[in-house]
């Protein structure tokens, strides 16, 4: 999407009721339609807009193509057929729906190509939009047209399902809790049959995610039938080993409760939740591609995996694990001061984790990281050391740890990096001071300064070099 201070152009003999679904693209400027860019595709002809970045560059925008055809829900979606005529792509469409009630159109298997005018055989970045459980949206928010135009590169951000429409796992139809992988390996399958038609290499492509959505990606290097579809992968804050850390207890009998569809058998509960109204789904709960605690679906067995060199990149911001620190404070807060059961420290990092620590291990790994640190988490107890000692943890143990053996079992066949950033400024969007050019100037010197630097060497990375 591009920023308020570009321009955009299309034909004047277009249906101007297109460009008005945004505040962003009412603001477009409108030229003869000759001069807008157009692609031919394996599927058919294709017709976008042209953008003028803040510098002065640019990109050769398509908004909205579609990948795959308009998912059934809680079904795997088709490959997209070819199609006759020329397609418009100026819009970007709503992203797949997620937590936000306000966003519920099902038909969300899109992507955005962003190409830099006049260049050929680039570099190219698919960048899966997803990045929490639900789909929180700091991908959403990213400025992909300042990165594309000034680095030089392609790039093409995918959206795909998420939360219950992506992972429900009822064990029912094909309803088998990897819906939105499936939905990211048809858009690598899309991208691969279009890659030179959007300007670039076969040899150079790239994926990545931010969270959850990296954690999902990264599923695409255990799948040796995906292995042909990208040379190197670029997972923020996120890996597979993430997920096992993360439980996805089957929350199925849960979900069919709260959406009063429970009771039923098997055939009536399919037909009971397609049946349902999108803003009727939202049920608070998280899903995940998990089967009893686990990473393992059908043609992602973690245990059997073999990566075949790929170039991997993993990295985090040194407090990634300090994201959930109100759901600790609201757990301590909620308690009555006067209750006879005390607000215990275990109980915060249990919560805190989703996970509990019974076990000896687990009780000296916490005795490992708090010594002296008071059990009764009441009053002045529970102050910002605390939630240090556990965003230190959860640091650890989704980000670190993850990372380390995720590099450690990938094999010696693979080129394998690794970064933490430790800054004193926390920033106010990890993925925007990673990757976002334009966000340069909403930041401190030394800020702007480490934010070129990491982002030159993720360039670098997905160049090849």
């Amino acid at each position: 999407m591009p920023s308020p201070e570009e321009k955009t152009t299309t034909s004047s003999a277009i249906d101007q009721d297109l460009l008005k679904t945004t505040e962003k693209e009412a603001e477009f400027n409108v030229i003869d339609f000759p001069d807008a860019p157009k692609v031919v595709l394996a599927q058919g002809e294709v017709v976008g807009l042209s953008i003028v970045t803040a510098n002065g560059k640019i990109l050769d925008a398509y908004f909205g193509v579609p990948y795959a055809e308009k998912p059934v829900r809680f079904a795997r979606a088709k490959e997209i057929r070819a199609w006759t005529g020329v397609r418009t792509a100026f819009v970007a469409r709503d992203p797949c729906p997620r937590r936000n009630p306000g966003i519920v159109i099902e038909s969300c298997l899109y992507l955005n190509v962003l190409k830099p005018r006049g260049s050929e055989s680039l570099p190219l970045l698919v960048w899966f939009l997803g990045d929490g459980m639900n789909g929180e949206e700091d991908s959403l928010r990213m400025n992909f047209s300042a990165l594309a135009a000034t680095e030089n590169i392609v790039v093409i951000t995918v959206s795909f399902r998420v939360g219950v429409f992506g992972f429900l796992n009822a064990s029912l139809d094909d309803i088998q809790g990897d819906i939105g992988i499936h939905d990211q390996r048809l858009a690598l399958e899309f991208i691969n049959e279009n890659v030179e038609a959007f300007g670039g290499r076969r040899d150079k492509i790239t994926i990545g995610g931010f969270g959850f959505s990296g954690s999902i990606a990264g599923m695409h290097l255990l799948d040796e039938t995906a292995s042909h579809l990208f040379q190197r992968i670029v997972l923020l804050s996120g890996t597979p080993f993430m997920l096992n850390r993360k439980t996805f207890r089957n929350p199925l009998h849960e979900f069919l409760r709260v959406v009063r569809c429970d009771a039923l058998d098997p055939v009536e509960t399919v037909e009971c939740i397609r049946m349902k109204h999108t803003s009727e789904l939202h049920s608070g709960l998280n899903f995940g591609p998990n089967s009893g605690g686990g990473t393992n679906l059908p043609g992602y067995t973690s245990g059997n995996a073999k990566i075949r060199g790929q170039q991997i990149l993993l990295g985090s911001y040194a407090y990634s694990g300090w994201k959930d620190d109100t759901d600790i404070r609201e757990f301590v807060s909620s308690r009555d001061p006067d209750s006879d059961r005390l607000v215990m420290l275990k109980e915060a990092v249990e919560l805190c984790f989703d996970s509990p620590m019974a076990s000896v291990e687990n009780r000296n790994i916490f005795r490992a990281y708090a010594p002296s640190a008071p059990n009764n988490l009441q009053g002045k107890n529970f102050g910002p050391e605390i939630l240090r000692l556990i965003g230190e943890m959860r640091q650890d143990l989704l980000h670190r740890c993850a990372s380390y053996f995720w590099a450690r079992n990938s094999g010696l066949a693979n080129e394998i990096f690794v970064f933490e950033i430790e800054f004193s400024e926390k920033p106010r969007s990890e993925l925007k001071f990673l990757l976002d050019p334009s966000n340069d100037i909403d930041r401190s010197r030394k800020s702007s300064d480490l934010s070129r630097d990491v982002r030159q060497q993720l360039v670098s990375f997905i160049r090849g070099g």
